[in-house]
């Protein structure tokens, strides 16, 4: 009986951990927006999607051949460094970023920029 209390409160524990609410930290907030591919083709396309409350979603779809391949995960966003995961707190999609966003200047007047960014060795633009 005394094994089955251990377990059942390292279950809980694991839970309450598991399900805490993502958050963005004041020196990322050049991550929220909408990601495009840089490389995007009719036939493959990557979107990631981070919002301000922390919320977060990837869709990847690509095609090859008569072959059709869709994938998504949404969930909170976990940073760790430059690097965030997109799920839940140890379980989702990681992302290792190759290079932090960084802001390119088009215009001085009137002020246009747009973000480049490079994720588990892709390009990614945000306007």
């Amino acid at each position: 009986m005394k094994k089955f209390s251990l377990i059942s409160v390292f279950f809980v524990i694991f839970f309450i951990t598991n399900c805490q609410k993502g958050e963005i930290p004041n020196n990322n907030e050049k991550y929220i927006g909408t990601w495009r591919d840089i490389n995007n083709t009719r036939t493959d396309t990557r979107i990631l999607i981070i919002n301000p409350d922390a919320k977060a979603e990837f869709s990847e779809n690509s095609t090859s051949g008569i072959s059709y391949k869709s994938s998504s995960i949404k969930g909170y966003i976990y940073f760790e460094g430059y690097d965030f995961r997109i799920g839940s707190k140890h379980i989702g999609k990681k992302f290792k970023a190759n290079q932090p966003p960084k802001r390119v200047t088009i215009t001085i007047n009137p002020y246009k920029y747009y973000y480049i960014a490079t994720f588990n060795g892709v390009g990614y633009k945000k306007d």
